[in-house]
């Protein structure tokens, strides 16, 4: 597998549902199980299979996260890793809690095993604090821009019943990115399909992720590409995607040493009035201790033999969640 990075540039609203019973609770940025479903569906259509599918893909995709264009130059933002400590009696608790993101340079610094501890701002006036006090970066000069990185709004729509024609209200949440931000992933690519990967993105980016493509929401365009070769770790992995162990794989995962938060992903299947089953996972920025880099599944959420859903409702295919996670190794301590 190949390591490439890609930079998309947003041209429109995402909205992208959690699989809630509401569409107020929103992904602010695509996760990777997301992204790699919508891929696997144009992949499809435009080519009627795709090797390997579900299990061995030619494709493993992270979430997307923030970079933002400084001048012709795209620097990214990473999540701050699980587990990071400060002392209170030297900085300030709140200040560090709204600390979402770390720059490219401050990042390496600590995947690369150096220590954090002088680096944490003790005020919300600390310069090396940027948009909103959200990204925390390792020189104070670097200039990134100002204002939030994205924003929300909340539309109310109605929703009309077919028999008495009562009438629902909802709220429809939609994100803005600002203008000089940009996404960008990780996608470790067999090299004799990254041609077909980087088509398939490209038409993603012109239907659209999410939800009301048809109006033009979730678009956007790939704005670059670079290889990305990572060093070695020390049995240590930070997970930059969503991640759900492979059964009878995680017992070489030492729990107790690593910093994780537990999150579940539902929704429904599209087309269908159809709930897809819930699946525990790991979510990004979790940091796990493992000698072996940590495999993820890809369980089956919607089995098209399962009998317990009414042959009306019942697809001709069966629906997978990409769940192997994406792990990048790390030197820390």
């Amino acid at each position: 597998m190949e390591t490439t990075i890609f930079y998309l540039k947003p041209e429109a609203p995402f909205h992208l549902q959690t699989g809630g019973g509401d569409h107020e609770t929103v992904d602010l940025y695509p996760r990777s199980d997301t992204l790699s479903a919508a891929i696997c569906y144009w992949w499809f259509r435009q080519y009627g299979d795709l090797k390997g599918f579900p299990v061995q893909l030619p494709f493993q995709v992270s979430s997307l996260f923030p970079a933002v264009n400084v001048n012709g130059n795209i620097q990214r933002l990473y999540p701050k890793p699980a587990g990071l400590r400060i002392d209170p009696d030297k900085h300030h608790h709140k200040v560090f809690k709204k600390i979402q993101w770390l720059d490219a340079e401050l990042f390496e610094h600590w995947r690369t095993g150096g220590k954090l501890d002088d680096y944490w701002p003790t005020d919300s006036g600390d310069q090396r604090l940027k948009r909103n006090e959200t990204v925390l970066v390792k020189d104070e000069q670097k200039d990134l821009g100002k204002g939030a990185l994205l924003k929300t709004d909340a539309r109310t729509r109605v929703v009309l019943d077919r028999v008495n024609s009562a009438s629902t209200p909802f709220h429809f949440v939609r994100v803005f990115h600002a203008e000089d931000v940009h996404l960008w992933f990780y996608a470790d690519l067999d090299p004799s399909q990254k041609e077909k990967f980087t088509a398939m993105l490209r038409l993603l980016g012109d239907e659209g992720i999410g939800a009301d493509r048809t109006i033009g929401m979730g678009r956007f365009s790939v704005a670059s590409e670079k290889n990305k070769a990572l060093p070695a770790g020390n049995g240590k992995w930070l997970n930059l995607g969503i991640f759900n162990p492979v059964p009878g794989k995680a017992e070489h995962i030492n729990w107790d040493q690593s910093s994780y938060k537990l999150e579940t992903r539902s929704g429904w299947v599209s087309g269908y009035t159809l709930r897809r089953k819930p699946v525990p996972c790991i979510g990004e920025n979790a940091v796990l201790h493992s000698k072996e880099k940590p495999k993820g599944n890809v369980p089956c959420v919607v089995d098209k033999d399962d009998e317990k859903i009414p042959s009306e409702k019942r697809p001709d295919f069966s629906v997978y969640r990409d769940c192997r996670g994406y792990f990048i190794p790390t030197q820390i301590h």
